[in-house]
């Protein structure tokens, strides 16, 4: 089956999900090179006038992404699904009005396709 037979039932099982499997996003958020292509990937693709929603992979995934960001110079706040509601919107008002360029969260809006999500300027979209 090869080195990474674990990935055969993921995949199967991922398939019939709407989101990954823990085990996948638990694998994706210790992957250090791939948080350095999230960072590069923003750094290539988002105009500096833009604010970017990004999907992290978990809680400490999320905050290492906005750690790395700050210490680019790009102001990025992390929210997770335990953040304190006042917090989350505070910082969710402060992206909208541009005072935050990145906003990387996890399980917060998982379903913002299905209930909508504007933040009133035009938005790129990272992990």
């Amino acid at each position: 089956m090869g080195c990474c037979s674990h990935e055969i039932p993921e995949r199967k099982r991922a398939r019939s999900l709407p989101w990954l499997p823990q085990s996948v996003e638990n694998r994706i958020a210790r992957s250090a090179a791939r948080t350095r292509r999230i960072i590069g990937a923003y750094e290539e693709h988002v105009q500096p006038d833009w604010p970017a929603l990004i999907f992290a992979t978990s809680v400490e995934h999320a905050q290492t992404v906005a750690a790395l960001l700050n210490r680019k110079g790009i102001r990025a706040r992390a929210v997770n699904g335990d953040t304190e509601t006042a917090t989350r919107r505070r910082v969710v008002e402060e992206f909208r009005c541009g005072k935050i360029r990145a906003l990387v969260n996890y399980g917060v809006f998982r379903d913002m396709c299905a209930v909508g999500f504007s933040s009133g300027t035009p938005l790129a979209n990272a992990l």
